[in-house]
């Protein structure tokens, strides 16, 4: 796991970029398991440069054919998410509801450098991307519903 994490106690507080699905708070906040709450301390919008917003986790065709996640691209790309600042409790549990506890995940944890809209200063933080086990060769087009969710 990113050193970014295993520095970090229990109640530090950690940016987590939330790409795809996880750039709309209500739906972040409400992906514990169990009926948990994810508490996210600060949300805004932010860019990552030299990566690019990828839907090439391996889905549930034809239902969901891709996943989105973050993915390196040319250093003059950029990809714009939601940073999330929230303790590393918390962002433990955004890690087990994208599959972390289980034994192979499909998503790995990477650290990247954010800047928050409105500022010049980047954050490291915390994002995700599909492992090569489960990463399509190419991407997949994002279902209708998954489209409502990254224009809400």
């Amino acid at each position: 796991r990113p050193a970014l994490l295993s520095q970090a106690a229990p109640s530090d507080h950690i940016y987590y970029v939330g790409v795809g699905s996880n750039m709309l708070k209500s739906k972040l906040v409400n992906r514990g398991l169990n009926g948990s709450k994810i508490e996210v301390i600060d949300f805004r919008g932010c860019s990552i440069r030299g990566h690019r917003l990828a839907f090439n986790l391996r889905g549930f065709p034809p239902l969901e054919p891709g996943m989105g996640g973050l993915e390196p691209a040319s250093p003059t790309d950029e990809c714009h998410g939601a940073l999330c600042t929230m303790t590393r409790t918390d962002y433990e549990k955004v890690w087990l509801s994208e599959g972390g506890g289980t034994s192979n995940p499909g998503y790995e944890e990477i650290e990247v450098e954010a800047t928050p809209y409105g500022s010049a200063s980047p954050v490291r933080a915390l994002a995700l991307r599909a492992r090569p086990h489960a990463r399509l060769s190419t991407d997949a087009c994002p279902s209708e519903r998954y489209m409502g969710i990254l224009i809400s």
